[in-house]
């Protein structure tokens, strides 16, 4: 994201409107990340190259507060 970085945007989202899940989604698989957009305010972080059906299940709200 050119302007504003996915943790940033996170945080912002989840201050306005703090009844809005997120979910991260990034190319980034490492633990530290997860939990800094945890920690910013998803319900949930998967990476790009994980499965279809861990997103989906991330998706349909099935993981909360998690790294998939």
């Amino acid at each position: 994201m050119p302007k504003l970085d996915g943790l940033e945007a996170t945080r912002i989202i989840h201050s306005e409107f703090p009844h809005i899940r997120i979910i991260g989604l990034s190319m980034h698989g490492k633990e530290d990340k997860a939990a800094r957009m945890i920690e910013a305010g998803a319900s949930a972080y998967c990476t790009k190259d994980g499965s279809t059906e861990v997103l989906l299940s991330a998706i349909r709200g099935k993981v909360g507060g998690s790294f998939c």
